[in-house]
C-alpha cells in the first residue's frame, strides 16, 4: 500500500510543460512522484528518502512552451515513457546487486572471523588470553 507521506519541493517559476519536467527528473534518477504547479510556482513531490535537490533541472525547464498536444506527440512520449521505465528498472537491478554483493562480502567476512577466532584460541592456554587482554587493556587505559 501506497504511503501518504511525501516531500515536496516549491520553486518559484511556473513550468509549462509539465510532463516533460517530470521525465527529465526520472532520468536524472529522482525519486520523483509527481510534478504540478499554479500560480506559485512549481511542486515537485519527491518520495521521502530523496535527498537531491531538483530546483536545477525544474529552473531549466522554466519559459519553454509546452508542445501542442497530437496523436504523434502522445506515441513520442509513451515510447519516452517506457525507456525512462526500462532505465530505472536498469539502475534498480544494478542496485540490488551491488546491495547483494555487500551482504555476501559481509557475511562471509562474519563466517571467517567466526571461524578464525576458535582456531586461535583453542592453540593458546587461559593465561595466555589473559595476558592479551592486559596487553590490550594497558595500551588504552
Amino acid at each position: 500500500m501506497p504511503t501518504l507521506i511525501e516531500k515536496t519541493v516549491l520553486v518559484n517559476h511556473k513550468v509549462q510543460d509539465l510532463w516533460g519536467l517530470l521525465m527529465d527528473l526520472r532520468r536524472a534518477d529522482f525519486k520523483v512522484r509527481n510534478v504540478g504547479s499554479d500560480v506559485r510556482g512549481t511542486y515537485v513531490h519527491l518520495e521521502p528518502d530523496e535527498e537531491k535537490d531538483p530546483s536545477p533541472i525544474v529552473e531549466a525547464w522554466v519559459g519553454k512552451a509546452a508542445p501542442k498536444p497530437s496523436a504523434i506527440l502522445k506515441e513520442v512520449r509513451t515510447k519516452e515513457l517506457e525507456k525512462v521505465k526500462e532505465q530505472e528498472k536498469a539502475r534498480e537491478a544494478e542496485r540490488m546487486d551491488k546491495e547483494r554483493e555487500l551482504e555476501e562480502a559481509r557475511a562471509r567476512g562474519e563466517a571467517e572471523a567466526q571461524a578464525d577466532q576458535p582456531a586461535a584460541e583453542a592453540g593458546k592456554s587461559p593465561e595466555e588470553n589473559t595476558h592479551f587482554l592486559k596487553k590490550l587493556f594497558r595500551k588504552f587505559f
